[in-house]
């Protein structure tokens, strides 16, 4: 595979590049580009937190492979990640922006002799720096932080009139976090690590305290109750501030400065005070919503309910009844297995699967997409569909592995 040896691959989180690559770096910018994109000093970055550090910074490995020269030699994904990769490298090895905030006062006067004003601030770019190969975008396109691009203009330079739109606005809520926001959110409050944070989104979502629309987190009914409730009665455990200082102990017991039992000790106490308060005072909130479905063990409704795992259906006269029923998806395919349903199911971590509804009796399960036609090569009653990313579908046997057309 042509791919291997251009990045180098691992876990980590550290900012830190051996001198060989920061040396190679510099020559290839000094190629390419020219002297001025060459800093005076070497740039060294450093871990905000306590992060393992054993390893460098994922970077590609040779500095004579640029993204151009392996285009054709990769799939689209893998040159996108390669790219990415290779501009991120390359700019953080250069010198910085030097933009210039810029406001803009306009006078002018009316046929009338009324004078009015117009203001404007932006940007404008004395030298382009690191953007010259990588300017790091926003999921948000109504973002405007850091202002527009602006031309440079002189103090007293005529400017003409094109058109003139008369809007009114109002101050606006903050926006809602999207992925990229939240994680930002998370780094600024020095909570969590890069290889916990996308997890942390998958849990979310998953248990349905927020939902995902197009690229936005938006809170879920459920979400809001609970935060509320658990900010109300554990008012000092479900905060920021504790989680980050929380984070800060963890390491510090890890460099011996702390003895681990003293400090659990010392969180559990008032835990134990806050949960009791809890059990006796916390309101229960009733979050069912009727279904149209009926309970074929005692004829009263379900409703529906909303577990760690996601949605579910319950009869309404529990504890009486404890019939309960999963919302998944049927898919009208018998198992090869046993003959039950496959259904689609969720992961631990969220990732989509196949299986059969007689788990554990029938451990028959599949990550792909089964459909209803049997293998030409062994007659296995059923294909499953890979999804290729940006290329046709193959169909292929889940048992001899043999693709059909």
């Amino acid at each position: 595979n042509d791919t291997v040896g251009l990045i180098t691959y691992m876990r980590t989180d550290s900012f830190r590049i051996a001198d060989e690559a920061r040396v190679a770096a510099k020559g290839y910018i000094q190629n390419r580009y020219g002297d001025r994109y060459i800093p005076e000093k070497p740039p060294a970055y450093r871990n905000k937190n306590n992060t393992q550090d054993a390893h460098e910074a994922i970077r590609p490995t040779y500095m004579d492979r640029p993204p151009e020269s392996v285009q054709g030699k990769l799939t689209p994904d893998l040159f996108k990640l390669y790219k990415l990769i290779w501009d991120r490298f390359v700019a953080s090895q250069m010198v910085p922006a030097q933009v210039e905030n810029t406001t803009v006062i306009v006078a002018g006067k009316v046929a009338n002799g009324d004078r009015y004003l117009f203001k404007t601030t932006g940007q404008v770019v004395l030298f382009d720096g690191f953007t010259t190969v990588y300017t790091e975008a926003t999921d948000d396109e109504s973002d405007e932080e850091g202002g527009s691009r602006m031309p440079v203009l002189n103090q007293g330079e005529p400017l003409k009139l094109d058109t003139l739109n008369r809007e009114q606005k109002f101050t606006q809520p903050p926006h809602h976090f999207n992925e990229a926001t939240l994680v930002k959110e998370l780094e600024e409050c020095g909570i969590g690590r890069p290889s916990t944070y996308a997890p942390t989104i998958a849990t979310i979502v998953d248990r349905g305290y927020v939902k995902k629309e197009k690229k936005t987190l938006l809170a879920t009914e459920l979400g809001i109750i609970t935060n509320s409730k658990l900010s109300e009665f554990f008012s000092g455990i479900i905060d920021t501030e504790f989680t980050a200082a929380m984070e800060t102990r963890l390491d510090e017991i890890m460099e011996g400065k702390h003895v681990w039992k003293n400090v659990v000790e010392e969180i559990y106490t008032p835990f134990v005070s806050m949960l009791k308060r809890a059990e006796t005072e916390m309101e229960k909130v009733n979050t069912d919503r009727p279904s149209d479905e009926v309970c074929e063990k005692c004829g009263s409704p379900m409703v529906i309910k909303t577990g760690r795992f996601g949605e579910f259906t319950a009869c309404s006269n529990y504890p009486a009844c404890k019939n309960t029923k999963s919302m998944r998806k049927e898919l009208e395919i018998p198992c090869p297995e046993c003959g039950g349903k496959i259904l689609e199911k969720k992961s631990k971590r969220g990732k989509m699967f196949f299986g059969c509804e007689n788990y554990p009796k029938c451990t028959f399960a599949l990550w792909d997409r089964p459909v209803a036609e049997a293998c030409p090569s062994c007659q296995y009653p059923l294909l499953v569909v890979k999804n290729q990313r940006g290329k046709n579908e193959q169909k292929s046997c889940p048992k001899c592995h043999q693709t059909v057309s």
